[in-house]
């Protein structure tokens, strides 16, 4: 019979990667027949196998360079065995199976051959995942609290050992043997090396039976055996009394020294770090320094201030100071942090504030600096927004042609790419130029390459409203200290060019680094007004482009691109906005810009939303797609069990399956489309035309409003 099914299978009809076909098949198994999978092993396998097929088949799915039946075996052996580690658990020759990582998996044979597998996890979960599978095979569970027989959790790793015929763990083994695991038999003679952390004396001890102290220098000797040029070490003295630290940093220290091994440790003990470190890096909530030596990292003044501690807080870590510091008066306070709040539903929110801010108070900081020979040590100015921000600089200092000062970022609890990076003003006077300013951008800002932008091509990136900013800052700080002249200004942002790679500067037109934003001065956290901004942006480059009549086709997301791409690639000259979940939102904006024609084109999760006539469709606003499917499903006929198994489901594919069983599909999809339709229209008023198309990543395309296949045939014939 599987013969058969194979004569009836077309992969080339929609072949996808082995990743993506699993993560279809078990989103397919689990919303409709794990219920229905029998426990006896023996039938199991037929069963699950039989519904692979069954799918794959129906959707007409496959991979690239496998047949039908492969297909079918290594997804099951992917669901409900252990991956690739199958035919090594069950092989007669297979001593062992190390994981040492998801990508690094070693099999050591009965004859002492240590082979890595060609083959490996798809990612760290996945590797959790089978290991999970096998311990509770076993009886086990993966618990990272607590070691388990034959596990250990170190270090965020995981790793898993598993005996063949004898059953025994690692665990049971010698110290000896588990610092053998890791080298070749040829470098066994390397193990017992006197500068093995000392762990001659244990060769022979029941490495369960051993201190914690021990453990850890067992575990260092295995990955010293390995003769690597670097170790890492995640806080390696934690739980180790003062005896197993001391003996553990003096064996580090004669790693570095005498085996030439570069050692990074992260440590909280200071005292400790101090001992031991050749260069430091110290890392704060305020912040992460530069490599200083240890005397400087170690200074008074550094770790009071990185740390926030007293100088009795100090002394107790350290001992008195040597010098009694020089009376200098009373104590300065620190510059607040800044600490503005709104309210999320029953949360309160820190605000932020913005690199326009930031760049404005650079430009003041450095400004202050060349005009009274005083860093400041505090800035701050008023928002557009009328809000005060004031922040201590990373640093103010003069340079060669005139200043700068580096103002760190801080979005507050927004999820900003930008949070942390230094945003820093190079000032420079001019004399000459009374109240004239300057401004352009350095490294890390980007150049816009587009039209239709706050700034003309060829400009920095940098908005008019922080333009206004950084020059009513400089007028101030000129006022201040009677200084006639102008100032020649220029903005830059450390690690900005990296971090643009990770927003939508580079789609909208703006290349080399980030803009430099904000029209009210503050961040917003939670905000959705920077999506809707870049929305609004996108949707009006468009209308610049466009010639009458002006098209647009809008997608919530990847999805809806992937799907121009693949089955509209004829239209690939109409302007394409991505409007994520804002349907009502990117409709408004479209009239504004006076198109003409609209086309919708989205995943059925989303667009089935509108024909509730909900115009946002984030799940956390309204998710009403089974509902909306039991309701059209109701008005063409559908049986009450019908209703109920609709309402029940746990994806919208999952719904279609459902009608697809009872003959429901095109009747119901039809009812759902003119209900969109009606919605749309309501949604525009008469502003212009627009229709929208449905698909599914498993069932391909699904349908069109009717106004949407008026379009898409004129704009056919437009493109002849």
């Amino acid at each position: 019979m599987a013969n058969n099914i194979g004569l009836f299978f077309n992969t080339s009809k929609n072949t996808r990667s082995f990743a993506e076909v699993l993560a279809q098949v078990q989103e397919y198994l689990a919303s409709k027949y794990s219920t229905l999978i029998t426990d006896n092993p023996e039938e199991q396998r037929q069963q699950i196998t039989a519904y692979i097929a069954k799918y794959l088949n129906d959707y007409s799915l496959g991979v690239e360079g496998m047949d039908h039946e492969a297909l079918i075996d290594k997804l099951y052996t992917e669901m409900a065995e252990f991956s690739f580690l199958t035919p090594y658990l069950f092989a007669s020759d297979v001593e062992e199976i190390n994981i040492n990582s998801w990508k690094d998996t070693k099999i050591t044979y009965a004859d002492g051959r240590v082979v890595p597998s060609k083959e490996r996890f798809q990612s760290p979960q996945h590797a959790v995942d089978v290991v999970r599978r096998l311990l509770h095979k076993s009886g086990m569970i993966l618990d990272n609290s607590q070691k388990v027989l034959g596990i250990e959790l170190f270090a965020g790793a995981q790793a898993l050992w598993l005996r063949g015929e004898d059953g025994l763990s690692p665990a049971t083994r010698a110290v000896y043997d588990r610092i053998r695991q890791a080298i070749p038999p040829v470098d066994q003679d390397v193990v017992m090396h006197p500068l093995m952390v000392q762990a001659d004396e244990l060769a022979d001890r029941d490495f369960t039976k051993i201190s914690d102290g021990q453990r850890q220098r067992v575990l260092l000797a295995r990955a010293v055996c390995q003769q690597p040029e670097i170790i890492l070490l995640d806080e390696p003295t934690s739980f180790l009394d003062i005896k197993g630290k001391i003996e553990l940093l003096t064996i580090l220290r004669q790693l570095a020294q005498e085996k030439q091994v570069a050692v990074i440790v992260s440590l909280h003990e200071l005292e400790l770090a101090q001992k031991i470190a050749d260069t430091v890096v110290c890392v704060s909530p305020q912040g992460v320094s530069g490599v200083m030596t240890p005397k400087d990292a170690f200074a008074a003044e550094n770790i009071r201030t990185l740390y926030r501690l007293t100088k009795e807080q100090y002394e107790a870590l350290y001992g008195p100071q040597p010098e009694r510091e020089p009376e200098r008066g009373p104590a300065k306070q620190e510059p607040p942090r800044f600490e503005h709040y709104i309210r999320s539903g029953q949360k309160l929110l820190r605000c932020g504030y913005t690199t326009g801010t930031c760049a404005a108070l650079g430009a003041a900081g450095a400004a202050r600096l060349l005009l009274t020979g005083k860093a400041p040590e505090s800035v701050g100015l008023r928002t557009p927004k009328g809000i005060v921000v004031e922040v201590a600089p990373i640093y103010c200092r003069k340079t060669a042609a005139g200043a700068q000062c580096a103002i760190r970022k801080d979005g507050g609890d927004d999820v900003d790419v930008t949070t942390g990076l230094p945003v820093i003003a190079d000032i420079t006077l001019l004399p000459d130029a009374p109240g004239q300013v300057t401004i352009d951008g350095g490294p890390g800002v980007g150049r816009v390459t587009k039209p239709g932008l706050d700034q003309p091509v060829g400009q920095a990136a940098i908005n008019h409203v922080p333009r206004r900013m950084i020059t009513d800052a400089l007028h101030a700080e000129a006022e201040a200290a009677g200084y006639d002249g102008g100032f020649d200004v220029m903005i830059s942002i450390e690690g900005g060019e990296e971090a643009a790679k990770r927003t939508f500067n580079p789609h909208i037109g703006v290349e080399g680094g980030l803009s430099v934003l904000g029209t009210s001065g503050i961040v917003e956290p939670m905000s959705q007004q920077a999506v809707l901004d870049t929305v609004q942006l996108e949707i009006h480059q468009a209308a610049l482009r466009e010639q009458s009549p002006k098209r647009l086709i809008l997608a919530p997301g990847n999805y809806g691109l992937d799907y121009l791409a693949q089955n509209l690639p004829e239209y690939s000259s109409i302007p394409v906005v991505k409007c994520s979940n804002f349907m009502g939102d990117a409709l408004d904006m479209a009239a504004a810009e006076q198109f003409a024609e609209v086309l919708l084109v989205g995943h059925i999760g989303k667009l089935v939303k509108l024909a509730g006539g909900i115009m946002n469709t984030h799940s956390r606003m309204a998710d009403c797609r089974t509902e909306l499917f039991c309701t059209h499903a109701a008005l063409c006929g559908a049986s009450q069990a019908t209703c109920r198994a609709l309402m029940d489901a746990a994806t919208t594919d999952a719904c279609l399956d459902i009608l697809d069983a009872e003959n429901l599909r095109e009747p119901v999809l039809e009812s759902l489309l003119q209900a969109i339709q009606l919605h749309l229209d309501r949604r525009v008023a008469g502003a212009f035309r627009v229709g929208a198309v449905l698909f599914s990543n498993q069932a391909g395309p699904l349908g069109q409003t009717e106004t949407a296949a008026q379009l898409l045939q004129s704009w056919q014939k437009k493109e002849q």
